[in-house]
């Protein structure tokens, strides 16, 4: 059987912090994902990542939020020189990336996604 913690703080003996911070605060998913070859690398809380065409990925939550209006921020983990990542929480359970070179030409690209909100 699983025993519940109720505690108001965690300490390490030298700093203190309100469990509500952990609670709220922290990814309640990420990942790291390779879209050339399709693999997720690390993860947490994701049970897939769906390849929806060249540069375009859906990433699917294993623990869904409770709505979609959170912050899912990305980045592109290499080449300095394409134009960027762009990501969005589209839904309880699923978040949408999307990787360019330009303004218009969608790339394949490893990237990094971190989902904030609070699980369902």
């Amino acid at each position: 059987s699983m025993s519940t913690l109720n505690v108001a703080n965690v300490t390490d003996g030298t700093d203190t912090v309100a469990t509500g911070y952990v609670v709220n605060g922290s990814a309640k998913a990420w990942v790291r994902y390779y879209q050339v070859t399709p693999s997720i690398h690390k993860s947490f809380n994701v049970a897939s990542v769906t390849d929806v065409g060249t540069g375009q990925s859906t990433i699917n939550f294993t623990s869904g939020l409770d709505g979609y209006e959170y912050p899912a921020p990305t980045n592109q983990s290499f080449s300095a020189s394409e134009l960027g990542v762009w990501s969005w929480n589209n839904g309880a359970t699923t978040t949408k990336v999307r990787t360019r070179s330009d303004a218009t030409t969608d790339v394949d690209r490893a990237y990094n996604l971190a989902q904030f909100g609070d699980l369902a």
